[in-house]
């Protein structure tokens, strides 16, 4: 089945079981039915064992919603949206226990780590130079020499090679760009605040913001034109970038800036995530060309000099090597 009839399926059962054919439409009535839930567990309706019983109806309610022709790694996002939403409604321990897969956050994690490797195989020679390109689409910008097409306007294209440039020039996430990053001058150097996937106590961080051939003051200039574009968009549906959660962004846009990107890049970048491997892998060999007495180094001695440099670059927290993913060899 591909990928359209499998939506198309999906879209059709969940508007029979659920009277609505999206995951935000079906988040809602689950929040709705939450918030039944806890108004009678709050007023004593509940004995312990009624509880646990309409907190295993709800979850076998909602699992085909979580799961139905998902990937694992999907079920697993998924599984996260639903458990937030208990969580914001103060649904409680119960219902979180109840929404649980045994198994399934290893097998991903299994899965990911067999995506690693073959990513160390596929990257050994760059698709595309990384510099080369986001010099290419500069002037593409600069020219507005780029194709229209019919359903298209030149300021929607335009935002699509917006993204493009900042993803390959700042490695940062799709969500960072659309919304949260801004760029700063701190004394005398320029930094990244609005990171993601940060604890709260590090929502604040700083981090030196390493763009690639662009200069700080172009890069923020692109930032504003693109969410300028964005906000213009939203407000016939009368919201905003502020206003949107960092979850609605990602799945208001990333589907369609997903397939511009594999369209500029003619399919050498298959979706926005990938330009942050672009990013991180050229910044290695930048940094392996600067100091060309590492060449030497082994392997592993290699690695330990570009995991820094990776949590350098993309501010991880230090634990678990997380930046593993980004790891590539010449």
């Amino acid at each position: 089945m591909n990928k359209t009839k499998l939506e198309n399926q999906r879209a059709l059962t969940f508007e029979s079981l659920y009277g609505a054919t999206t995951q935000t439409e079906i988040l809602k009535k689950f929040k709705s039915e939450l918030m039944e839930f806890k108004t009678v567990r709050d007023n004593g309706g509940f004995s312990l064992l009624d509880e646990h019983i309409e907190a295993s109806k709800i979850f076998s309610k909602y699992t085909l919603a979580i799961t139905f022709l998902y990937s694992l790694p999907s079920i697993k996002n998924n599984l996260k949206a639903y458990k937030k939403v208990i969580t914001d409604v103060r649904g409680g321990d119960t219902l979180q226990k109840k929404f649980y897969f045994e198994g399934l956050y290893s097998t991903v994690s299994k899965n990911t780590e067999s995506e690693k490797e073959k990513r160390e195989t596929n990257f050994e020679k760059m698709p595309i130079s990384v510099l080369d390109e986001i010099k290419r689409v500069r002037e593409i910008l600069k020219t507005d020499r780029f194709e229209v097409l019919k359903n298209q306007t030149k300021e929607q294209v335009r935002s699509y090679y917006l993204a493009y440039i900042l993803g390959l020039s700042t490695g940062r996430r799709f969500t960072e760009i659309l919304k949260t990053i801004k760029i700063h001058k701190k004394n005398n150097e320029f930094v990244f605040i609005g990171l993601l996937k940060k604890k709260d106590s590090l929502k604040n961080q700083q981090l030196k913001a390493h763009i690639l051939e662009l200069s700080p003051l172009e890069a923020r200039k692109y930032l504003h034109e693109l969410r300028a574009y964005l906000n213009e968009k939203l407000e016939d549906k009368n919201t905003s970038l502020d206003e949107l959660s960092e979850s609605k962004i990602n799945s208001t846009f990333s589907k369609v800036y997903n397939n511009a990107i594999a369209r500029i890049s003619k399919k050498k970048a298959p979706n926005f995530h990938e330009l942050r491997h672009f990013y991180t892998i050229t910044y290695q060999d930048i940094y392996l060309s600067q100091n060309p007495h590492l060449k030497d180094n082994t392997k592993q001695e290699l690695e330990s000099i570009f995991k820094d440099i990776r949590y350098t670059i993309l501010g991880h927290e230090i634990k678990s090597d997380t930046t593993s993913t980004y790891i590539t060899f010449k």
